[in-house]
């Protein structure tokens, strides 16, 4: 997916596990409970930012939330929460957006793998592909809110004054790489497309990863519920972009206290 747009012919400068778990203990240690709208949200964001910079990426910047796009029910309501963005410039105005999100879902919970190991992963991709020229244009995002509606994701798609040129949204949720990768593709009336789904597959088949799953109850009671759990590419799915997220085992223990460093595995 990604790969198909590297410039360079040289090997690709590695992802660095103890790279990405420096910055989850940073996340879920130093900082800790991340609400939407809360000062360890704001302090992560700014934790976003300045990784991004120290990547050496083009731009990075907190895009600021101070209402939520309006829900279903048109209800808008007041908040403080914002978007940590990244942006690598390639040589085409073509956008990849990579994202994670970086609030937790309640002041008890330290959201070490939802989402503190997807936030670490994008934050070390950031490292790792700023070593390289690429043709699309790279756009990080830890996006605030998710766990109180996608506000952040939503917000991004309705604000990004480059909405128009994203043609790929790829999102990490939980990325603890012990369990099986798990796609979220099918969000009611709309699904990631079958060739995205496909590709991405080979692609994991073609770096050696074998722990690939689909949980085929889970996801027919979460679309049947009509209200089931989602992630931050579906309001990427809504606007027409493909979009695809992996996660790992929804079974863990998220969303609760046990949710910690000392649990994670």
């Amino acid at each position: 997916l990604i790969g198909a747009t590297l410039l360079s012919a040289q090997r690709p400068t590695p992802f660095q596990p103890d790279s990405a778990m420096a910055v989850l203990r940073t996340l879920s240690m130093e900082i800790g409970p991340r609400t939407m709208g809360s000062p360890a949200e704001r302090r992560a964001l700014e934790y976003g930012v300045e990784r991004f910079r120290a990547s050496g990426l083009d731009e990075a910047s907190i895009m600021e939330i101070t209402a939520t796009p309006a829900n279903r029910s048109g209800r808008v309501r007041n908040t403080r929460s914002g978007i940590a963005v990244g942006v690598l410039r390639g040589t085409t105005g073509r956008i990849i957006v990579i994202g994670g999100h970086i609030d937790s879902a309640s002041p008890e919970v330290p959201g070490t793998n939802d989402d503190g190991s997807g936030s670490a992963v994008v934050l070390e991709l950031a490292r790792v592909l700023a070593q390289r020229e690429w043709r699309s244009t790279i756009v990080f995002c830890l996006f605030g809110g998710e766990e109180s509606g996608l506000v952040g994701s939503r917000s991004f798609v309705r604000d990004f004054r480059e909405i128009d040129s994203v043609d790929l949204m790829l999102q990490v949720d939980m990325a603890n790489g012990v369990d099986d990768l798990i796609p979220f593709i099918d969000q009611g009336t709309t699904q990631t497309p079958s060739w995205l789904l496909r590709a991405a597959y080979e692609e994991m088949a073609t770096l050696g990863h074998s722990g690939l799953s689909y949980p085929v109850h889970f996801f027919t009671w979460n679309i049947a519920s009509g209200s089931g759990a989602s992630s931050d590419h579906e309001p990427f799915l809504l606007k027409g972009i493909p979009a695809i997220d992996f996660t790992t085992d929804v079974n863990d223990p998220i969303h609760t206290p046990q949710d910690s460093w000392e649990w994670f595995r």
